[in-house]
């Protein structure tokens, strides 16, 4: 039993053996000349690295709604501030600084 159909048994438990056959599909067609085994650990990698079965990184990221808040006042400061030094600068150069 090659890798490759190893990878299809595996997928093919979780009921995703159509998912499997795609992903081995496009692999292939996006790298060609590899071996099966090459295949599938690139398949497996991508997919634990793209959040794939819950081990790899999240895909979004919640902030609570104090995060929110923060971030909207100091956009907001940092807003303020900006404003600020432009008329300063302005006034400069229009003589009223």
């Amino acid at each position: 039993m090659s890798k490759a159909r190893g990878f299809h048994a595996r997928f093919s438990v979780k009921g995703n053996k159509a998912l499997a056959k795609r992903l081995l599909e496009q692999a292939k067609f996006k790298y060609p000349g590899k071996s099966d085994r090459w295949y599938v650990e690139k398949i497996l990698y991508d997919l634990e690295r793209d959040g794939a079965g819950g081990r790899g990184r999240a895909t979004t990221y919640r902030m609570s709604g104090r995060e929110v808040r923060e971030r909207i006042f100091l956009f907001s400061a940092i807003a303020s501030a900006m404003n600020m030094v432009l008329y300063t600068v302005t006034g400069w150069f229009r003589g009223r600084g």
